[in-house]
Order: C-alpha cells, then sequence, then structure tokens
C-alpha cells in the first residue's frame, strides 16, 4: 500500500486545481448573487420607465435609449469593476457640464434661427448676452461643485490630503504621467464618451433637425437646465453620504456596490421622466403651431 507523500510535488499539483476551482466558485457565486438582486431592482424601475414611452415619438424613444444605455453602462461599471461613490460622482458631474454646454449651444440656436415673426437683431443681442452669461455662470456653478467633489472625495473616499490632479487622475482613466497620457481605464472614457455623444445627439435630433426650442418662451430659457441639475446633484450627494452609512453599518463593499447600482437606476428613472416630459411637451407645441 502507498502512502501519499507530504513534500511531494504531484500531491500538490493535485490538490491546486480543486483548491482554485473551490475559490472561483465561491468568487462567481458571490457575483451572480449581487448581479440578481440589482437585476431585480433595476426590473422594478424599468416597471416604471416603460409607460412613459407611451405617445412618444420615434425619435424621442431614440434619444432617450441613449440616455438609458448611458446609466446601463455606469450600473455595469459599478457591478463588474466594483466602483465606488466618488467615481459615480464624478461621472454625474462630468454629464452636467454636458448638460450646460448643450443648453449653451440651445442659446445660439434660439438667437440664430428663431420663429420668422419674432426675428429681429435686439433679440438676438439680449439671448447672446444671455447665453454669454449661462456660460459663465454654469460653468461657475460646475467649478466649485468640482472643487467640493475633490475635497470631499479625497477626506472622505482616500483619506489623504485633497489634490486636485492626483485625485482627477484616480478616476477619469488617464495616467498622468511625465512622459506620455496614458489611457489606463478605457471602460470609464467610454462612459463619458457615450454620456456626451448621448447629449449631444439628442441636441441634433431634437433643436437642429426638430427645431424644439423654438417651444421654449425666451424668458424660460436661462433656467431651464437648474432644476434638473440641482436635484440630481442633491441626489448624489444624498447618495454619497447614504452610501458611506451603508459601509460602516455593514462592512460589505457588496451591500454598497447593490445601494449604488439601485441608485444609478433611480436616478436613470428621474432622467428618463424629465427628458421624456420635457420632449413631448416640446413636441407638442410645435405639432400645434405647424396646424395652426
Amino acid at each position: 500500500m502507498l502512502r501519499p507523500v507530504m513534500g511531494d510535488n504531484s500531491s500538490i499539483r493535485r490538490l491546486e486545481p480543486d483548491f482554485l476551482k473551490v475559490a472561483s466558485s465561491d468568487c462567481e457565486c458571490s457575483l451572480v448573487l449581487r448581479t440578481n438582486k440589482v437585476n431585480q431592482w433595476i426590473f422594478k424601475i424599468f416597471q416604471f420607465i416603460l409607460p412613459r414611452f407611451a405617445g412618444a415619438s420615434g425619435n424621442l424613444i431614440y434619444t432617450t435609449s441613449l440616455l438609458i444605455a448611458a446609466n446601463l453602462m455606469v450600473i455595469a461599471g459599478t457591478i463588474f469593476f466594483q466602483w465606488d461613490a466618488w467615481q459615480l460622482m464624478y461621472l454625474f458631474w462630468f454629464e452636467s457640464v454636458c448638460i450646460g454646454l448643450i443648453h449653451f449651444f440651445r442659446f445660439l440656436f434660439s438667437a440664430f434661427s428663431p420663429e420668422p415673426d419674432i426675428k429681429n437683431p435686439i433679440r438676438m443681442a439680449s439671448l447672446l448676452f444671455m447665453a454669454a452669461f449661462f456660460l459663465v455662470h454654469f460653468n461657475g456653478f460646475n467649478a466649485g461643485h468640482l472643487v467640493f467633489l475633490v475635497v470631499f472625495s479625497a477626506l472622505f473616499g482616500s483619506g489623504n490630503s485633497p489634490d486636485i490632479l492626483d485625485t482627477l487622475s484616480q478616476w477619469n482613466g488617464v495616467s498622468l504621467d511625465t512622459a506620455s497620457l496614458e489611457i489606463v481605464a478605457p471602460f470609464q472614457v467610454t462612459i463619458l464618451a457615450v454620456i456626451l455623444l448621448g447629449h449631444l445627439n439628442s441636441l441634433i435630433v431634437h433643436d437642429l433637425i426638430h427645431k424644439e426650442y423654438r417651444g421654449i418662451p425666451d424668458n424660460k430659457l436661462m433656467m431651464l437646465p437648474y432644476p434638473r441639475i440641482i436635484v440630481m446633484h442633491v441626489t448624489i450627494l444624498f447618495g454619497a453620504f447614504a452610501y458611506l452609512g451603508i459601509l460602516a453599518a455593514t462592512g460589505r463593499k457588496e451591500a454598497g456596490i447593490v445601494f449604488l447600482c439601485v441608485f444609478v437606476a433611480l436616478k436613470m428613472f428621474i432622467d428618463v421622466k424629465t427628458h421624456l416630459e420635457q420632449h413631448k411637451q416640446r413636441e407638442a407645441n410645435q405639432n400645434s403651431k405647424a396646424t395652426e
């Protein structure tokens, strides 16, 4: 009868695959359970989203689908790359910058291509002044918010002293190397591109082609994006504090990831609801003017 020798390399090699298999199966089970919980919550939120598409035009469904795709990519990154609240806050800050930039072009469209019966030099000059003021004011608001995010995430996230270059290089997918500019996280850069292209596409489809901006009164242009931006930023800050509370209470990063995914899904619901309601109203205004 042969006895296994403890120092025999062959016996170690025979045990190694089983050990790795068990460890791998545990990781897979954890990922599957986490994904299943997130899927259940996202499905519930989609039950509220889908009825909102009733009565929407093909163009509106198209632009809204891009908006949903960008948010789903954020959820995917949170699940598979285990992003934390700080990375999501920077992504949504970038989205607010995109919203402001797109609205600036909406100002220009309204100034240079209004309804023929209200086209005059005084109105054009007034809207151009408002557009310049909006650009300065909105970017000042975003700059202040960015400084707050850098300080907040550095102190509460990494525990380091705030440094804007170091902090930004940790989330934006770019390595600030002195010799080269290297993309180290292509998925994050892809999400930034999808967010920008989604809002740019909405501008092209709804405003440049279908001229929905003509249905927005001049006195409402200035403040139009602020309610959505303020609600989004306040909600994000609340979500960040709730994320910290969940981590402190449970001590499990998985619980924080599940919360963030549900949180992004709720943010997606608010985005879709706002986007559909605004553009449905503008389409209705355009159709009513066309029938007059």
